[in-house]
């Protein structure tokens, strides 16, 4: 359990400032690549990125954030002021 929480929070600490460069590579895929590649001992979900999941600390596993229960939808409409 210590070992998947330490796992989401080394990834968000050292990804969560990546970004889409200005020539268009999107550097949390390729981070998300690596680590997929490169860390195999937890497993984060196969599809998307492994930002894409939250740590559900209930059940100790990766679920989408829509599925959080801090995710909620905003309604927006730009033409409104």
């Amino acid at each position: 359990a210590l070992e998947v929480a330490f796992v989401y929070c080394t990834v968000w600490a050292l990804g969560s400032n990546l970004c889409v460069s200005d020539d268009g590579t999107d550097n949390r895929k390729l981070f998300s690549d690596w680590w997929r590649g490169e860390h195999k001992q937890v497993k984060f979900p196969s599809r998307d990125t492994i930002f894409d999941y939250w740590l559900d600390p209930d059940t100790n596993t990766f679920d989408s954030w829509t599925k959080s229960p801090f995710f909620y939808s905003v309604d927006f409409d730009s033409r409104e002021t």
